[in-house]
């Protein structure tokens, strides 16, 4: 044994991963505490108000996981509707050390996690943001983790099969959690058939696939009750009918870079194209990476090129391209003796970075994102203001119902919105804890989650009023949304919100009085 070897055999990782995993959750536990929820964040909070087997937008483990977390709501600060991703970013560090340990060893482990904490994706948006990414992010590693075990040829026969079965759990949940869940059965049934094709004969092959349907299932059935809707809407968000479109891909190539942090994005490019020219060795566990990863990235980079796409869409797919990145800076010369590679340092501080900035100008606004003067679209075009004020909006208008009552022009506990957002912000800052209920008031498309909490709510009849808000950062006036669906429609007042003593935002609060008919959701001519 050299001396690099014998002080890589002397650290004490799991004391070193632990201060990292402490570290990386007290930053995570900061933003959570300091930033409001984003657009998607409340909307999701909705999946746990109206709990189902799937849901408009995707299946529900994530409303389950913030039923969790939340103690089945009773403890709704941020920090708790945000726990499950707390927890399972932490989980998910611990885990990708683990892969990385198993590919080669502790060192290529360690540079992995580094690698992790320092992605956007996997610190941000999965391990501190509550989306259905979440749960996907630790059963996807999970389920490669498995397949990897799975096909090592090293391991003893009848432990494939037991793993294969747990990769099909695995990847089932991931599925339950996300769509994109399948593409780990994609990658495994391209690596057989490319370099394995003796598993196409294995009976736990389809004993896995079959499990994995069987926990999927309940999308399935909901689908079925509801006209595959939600298989519809994905399926017309990436058909590529509208012609080449360059700008797209461009977007969708900066954003993947982005979401990924740019330096792990091109240790991921280095270490494909070492692949590619034998620098690197791959051996069948390191294409397994490749299969996992690299084809979810390119399919969804392909759609891009006709049709506008998510970056974070594509992210699972950089796990796997991530270890790879790993296993080539442990390949590295004289790397065996460098716990800290300068690159990482970067990519880690990069995202430390973005953590500051990122809570600062949220919460302060020193950064000017808009330009905008008219009082209706004040805000307009700041990104940030999607976490910042929604809370700031309740006092005021709690005061201004106090002032509707007295003057006898109360319109009962209803609010109205036509779409989504912001109707999740306003339904969890203002009119869940004042004790309104919040109605979709516009087609399925605009709606969505909400035409499901509309009839769970009674539905909005014929002679109902409501309280119509909308801010300034997305304007639309109700005059001309509501006229012909109500017998009176009028701006009651403005509420401005400030941050950091500047106005931020306008927020015009309309009387929608007396509905000329019951208002059905669900009355879109596509799903009619």
């Amino acid at each position: 044994m050299n001396s690099s070897e014998n002080q890589l055999s002397a650290i004490n990782w799991p004391k070193r991963l632990g201060i990292l995993v402490g570290i990386s959750f007290l930053i995570r536990l900061c933003i959570a505490h300091f930033t409001a929820l984003g657009n998607d964040e409340v909307y999701y909070w909705t999946y746990a108000v109206l709990p189902d087997i799937s849901h408009f937008d995707h299946p529900p483990l994530v409303g389950w996981l913030i039923r969790l977390s939340s103690l089945n709501l009773n403890f709704t600060n941020e920090v708790f509707i945000r726990g499950g991703a707390l927890l399972i970013g932490s989980v998910n560090i611990v885990v990708f050390f683990n892969i990385g340990k198993y590919l080669k060893d502790e060192l290529t482990g360690w540079y992995a996690a580094l690698l992790y904490v320092g992605s956007v994706y996997c610190s941000i948006i999965a391990g501190t943001f509550i989306l259905p990414d979440t749960p996907q992010s630790l059963f996807w590693l999970l389920g490669l983790f498995a397949f990897i075990k799975a096909f090592d040829e090293n391991r003893q026969q009848d432990d494939h099969g037991k793993q294969l079965l747990l990769a099909g759990l695995w990847t089932g949940l991931a599925m339950y959690s996300k769509y994109h869940g399948v593409f780990l059965w994609m990658g495994a049934l391209l690596y057989i058939s490319f370099n394995n094709w003796r598993w196409w004969l294995r009976w736990e092959l389809y004993a896995a696939g079959i499990l994995s349907i069987l926990i999927f299932s309940p999308v399935l059935y909901w689908n079925y009750q509801n006209a595959f809707i939600s298989f519809t809407f994905h399926g017309e968000r990436v058909d590529p009918n509208t012609g080449v479109r360059p700008l797209f891909l461009m977007q969708a190539v900066l954003g993947q870079i982005a979401y990924n942090n740019p330096i792990n994005s091109v240790l991921c490019i280095i270490a494909l194209v070492a692949a590619q020219r034998k620098k690197l060795t791959i051996d069948p566990l390191r294409k397994v990476l490749i299969y996992m990863g690299l084809p979810l990235v390119l399919l969804f980079t392909g759609v891009a090129l006709f049709k506008q796409i998510l970056p974070h869409w594509t992210s699972p797919g950089f796990f796997s391209l991530m270890l790879l990145a790993a296993i080539w800076l442990r390949e590295r010369k004289n790397s065996q003796e460098v716990l800290y590679p300068a690159v990482l340092k970067w990519s880690v501080g990069l995202i430390l970075f973005i953590f500051v900035v990122g809570i600062i100008d949220i919460n302060t606004g020193i950064v000017p994102l808009s330009h905008e003067t008219a009082p209706t679209r004040i805000g307009r075009g700041d990104v940030t203001l999607d976490m910042h004020g929604w809370k700031d909006l309740r006092a005021p208008f709690a005061a201004f119902i106090k002032k509707e009552k007295e003057n006898g022009k109360y319109l009962g506990n209803k609010m109205m919105s036509q779409k989504w957002f912001p109707a999740a912000h306003l339904d969890f800052y203002v009119a869940t804890p004042l004790g309104f209920d919040m109605y979709g008031g516009g087609n399925l498309l605009d709606t969505h989650e909400y035409a499901w909490l509309t009839e769970a709510r009674g539905g909005f009849k014929k002679g109902d009023s409501a309280y119509y808000i909308t801010p300034s950062t997305m304007f639309v006036d109700a005059e001309g949304l509501y006229a012909d669906h109500f017998q009176q429609v009028e701006l009651a007042t403005v509420i401005p919100v400030k941050r950091g003593g500047k106005l931020s935002r306008n927020f015009y609060v309309y009387r929608l009085i007396k509905a000329k008919k019951d208002l059905h959701p669900f009355a879109h001519p596509q799903w009619q």
